[in-house]
């Protein structure tokens, strides 16, 4: 009975201190919310619920905390976003959003503000571009600005006077024709001067000659093709070039060097460099473009440069396209290092110095004259021999000390390095010390004169790793690993003294994919010592030596382990499409456009629609809504399908959309209803011959409680199809609710329909 009393005891005590904890858990929770401290009425409305899980009371009062704290952050969020305080603003959402981690509207709110922060950042880097005389990058940036703030207005203006400033400031190169018809040439044998009058009236523009254009005959016949398209003909074919004096007059030249120096304009720009060295720019331009007349301010990093127009423009375009920002990466690096020892002492141990003896024998002393005392020196006079005795001899005998020792010892040394490091730049850590070394003594003319030279030599973890970013996020890293110790010193007499060192190193190339973690093992180290002093002749008998003998026998081994992580902080930037195929012109004229332009149809694609993007929360902020539940800071999404109640629903937002031949596309997956979320596996396909598959980001869905993830995806272009396999890491649950789980980026290759489906669905 009294068995069984103590059990319930021991079973029911656990449960009430359980509930008295959360019980006063509860009533400091009660407290704070009557004062509307509602963080903190959270905190203790949780403390009961962990206390007490199957308490109905407790998790209302949590969930209501909850939801009224998170919508006060909410409100304060909105009211820093009418102030433009958007880093407050920030804080204040992610506090909400760690309340209420499940609200879409808290998520499309702080997934509003953080683009119009970065929408800024790309502004106030448009005005360093403008002051750099780099409108194109200006441009470039005001773009980004508005496609992530569509309702600022102050990005709208500067661009369209970006625009407008640029069209005034670019020479207008086009010509005012009376008539933009097709023109059909058919002459043979005809003066060249003939066909350029025709060609005049045609097209309503005048055309001068100078004075050593010949008036030769020509053949030509060409059908329904433009004026521009005629004219480059007959330069090309003639050995002629025009300058344009007007918008509707221009003058036909010989094309020859003295002509070209007479009558060619030149241009002196200087170009600031930002991300890549001034040297490397000059080194391309003179190679591609031949530009001679350049120099070259390494201060400034700029450079200067003098030509013709047309040449200003192909630099322009040549630097956009090289001028990029380089990627980083943060290389997290955990060197091992582990050592293992064995050591074993036994037998008689005798103190050095072995057997002695010594004799003490008193010698005389003689009265002097003057009272005092002589000795006989310190030798022993044969006087002293006669007083002689066995009590004069001292005998000194060896200590003994009996070791019986055993021992075992594992050490570890443990560093952890952590680097930022630029694309194709080295990175470098020493750990450990510089011990100075004697390399030479030089005796010096005067007497005792001498001068000892010294060298530092390293000793310690010595790495060096340089990182190469590809554009497919991997990393290829080129390792060179060094471990050296100080070993036994060495005498080499009058006091010199050095020491030898050990040295383990490895070098190697590797290749990983962003967050992928290597180990690199296998540098071992063993060291061996025997050890024995033993009694000539005794320690030498078979078994009974052993007494009379001292073993010091050990193993020493160490390996040496490290793992190294890259985690890609920025990819490679990858400039425009137009910047990276341009056209520039023949072998003798360089220009911007193909000699010969075919007339087309005009195009029947639509024109580029901006994808529906979230609502910007500072326009959101002036709607009013009644009642305390806000409305959500996105537009709503077309209703989704009518299915089974509990059922998850996977959308790919936007459902439609319309861009030109060039133009990314961006599609969100979204997931909602979803409980104990863990990871996902999707997989869409594409229309390779149209679409082209750019890239995939992470959402927010897995990683909302602030818990590491695996994000990963795969492209077969033949297949036209994108694999994306995402994943939470480690026992730490599931997710609950709605949000997104990746962006993908498209680009339009061809016209014509395509069209980006949803193939399977696996949630775990």
């Amino acid at each position: 009975m009294k068995k069984i009393v103590l059990l319930l005891l021991a079973g029911v005590l656990p449960a009430l201190i359980a509930g008295c904890a959360g019980s006063r858990a509860y009533q400091r929770g009660e407290t704070y919310s009557h004062r509307g401290e509602w963080d903190l009425a959270v905190k203790e409305y949780r403390e009961a619920s962990k206390q007490a899980p199957q308490d109905i009371e407790y998790r209302s009062a949590k969930m209501r905390a909850e939801e009224t704290a998170a919508n006060q952050h909410y409100q304060k969020a909105r009211s820093f976003v009418k102030e433009r305080k958007l880093d407050q603003a920030i804080v204040e959402l992610q506090q909400a959003l760690y309340l209420n981690p499940s609200n879409a509207a808290i998520q499309s709110a702080l997934k509003s503000v953080l683009d119009i922060k970065q929408g800024e950042e790309h502004y106030r880097a448009s005005l360093t571009f403008m002051e750099l005389s780099r409108m194109n990058d200006a441009i470039t940036e005001l773009n980004l600005a508005v496609e992530l703030d569509p309702e600022n207005a102050k990005y709208h203006d500067a661009l369209d006077k970006l625009q407008k400033k640029k069209a005034e400031t670019d020479p207008d190169d086009a010509l005012t024709l009376a008539s933009d018809k097709p023109i059909t040439l058919n002459f043979k044998n005809t003066n060249i001067k003939e066909v350029f009058e025709l060609l005049s009236k045609l097209s309503g523009i005048n055309i001068m000659f100078d004075e050593e254009v010949r008036a030769q005959p020509i053949t030509v016949f060409v059908k329904d093709v433009s004026f521009q398209y005629a004219l480059n003909l007959l330069l090309s074919t003639n050995k002629l070039f025009m300058k344009k004096i007007s918008a509707d007059t221009i003058i036909i030249i010989p094309k020859n060097k003295s002509k070209h120096d007479q009558y060619q304009d030149l241009m002196v720009k200087t170009y600031y460099i930002n991300y890549a060295k001034s040297k490397d720019i000059v080194n391309l331009l003179r190679s591609m473009l031949d530009v001679k007349k350049v120099y070259v301010n390494e201060v400034l990093n700029s450079i200067t440069i003098r030509d013709t127009p047309e040449k200003i423009k192909l630099v322009e375009k040549v630097i956009a396209a090289n001028d990029l920002k380089e990627g980083e990466v943060i290389l997290d690096v955990e060197i091992l290092e582990i050592s293992r020892s064995n050591t074993m002492k036994y037998g008689w141990n005798f103190t050095p110095g072995g057997l002695s003896a010594s004799a003490n024998v008193q010698s005389n002393t003689t009265a002097g004259t003057a009272g005092g005392t002589t000795s006989s020196g310190s030798g022993i006079s044969l006087a002293d021999l006669r007083n002689f005795s066995k009590n004069n001899v001292f005998l000194n005998l060896p200590g003994v000390v009996v070791d019986l020792i055993k021992q075992d010892s594992d050490a570890q040394v443990l560093a952890n390095p952590r680097v930022r490091v630029l694309n194709n730049k080295p990175a470098k850590f020493h750990i450990g010390d510089k011990i100075p070394i004697q390399t030479s003594v030089i005796q010096g003319t005067g007497i005792g004169t001498t001068t000892s030279n010294f060298e530092y030599k390293d000793v310690g973890i010595k790495l060096n790793i340089e990182p190469t970013i590809h554009l497919n996020n991997t990393v290829t890293l080129k390792l060179g690993l060094e471990i050296s110790s100080l070993g036994d010193p060495i005498s080499f007499g009058n006091g010199q003294v050095q020491y030898k060192f050990g040295t383990r190193n490895t070098d190697t190339v590797i290749n990983l994919r962003d967050g992928e973690t290597v180990i690199i093992g296998g540098l071992i180290k063993d060291e061996e010592r025997r050890g024995n002093i033993r009694i000539p002749l005794l320690g030498d008998i078979p078994i009974l030596g052993k007494l009379f003998s001292h073993s010091d026998d050990g193993t020493i081994k160490t390996d040496i382990l490290m793992s190294i992580t890259p985690n890609i902080v920025r990819s490679m930037e990858i400039p425009d499409k137009e910047m990276q195929n341009f056209w520039s012109g023949t072998e003798a004229d360089f220009d911007t456009k193909p000699l010969f332009v075919t007339t087309a149809n005009k195009s029947t694609r639509a024109a580029e629609k901006a994808v529906d993007k979230t609502a910007v929360l500072d326009a959101l902020a002036k709607r009013e809504t009644a009642g305390a539940a806000e409305a959500p800071l996105t537009q709503k999404p077309a209703p989704p399908l009518e299915l089974p109640a509990g059922a998850s629903v996977l959308e790919m937002k936007p459902a439609d959309v319309n861009v030109a031949v060039g133009q990314d596309m961006r599609f969100e997956l979204s997931l909602g209803n979803v409980r104990d979320l863990y990871g996902a596996i999707v997989t869409l396909s594409y229309d390779p011959k149209i679409t082209e598959f750019k890239t995939a980001s992470e959402g927010t869905m897995l990683k909302q409680d602030g818990q590491q993830t695996s994000f990963l995806f795969s492209n077969n272009v033949k297949a036209g199809t994108v694999d994306i396999y995402m994943t939470r890491i480690g026992d730490v649950g599931g997710v609950s609710g709605a949000g997104s789980l990746g962006t993908l980026v498209f680009q339009s290759k061809a016209g014509g329909a395509g069209e980006i489906s949803l193939r399977s669905v696996k949630l775990t």
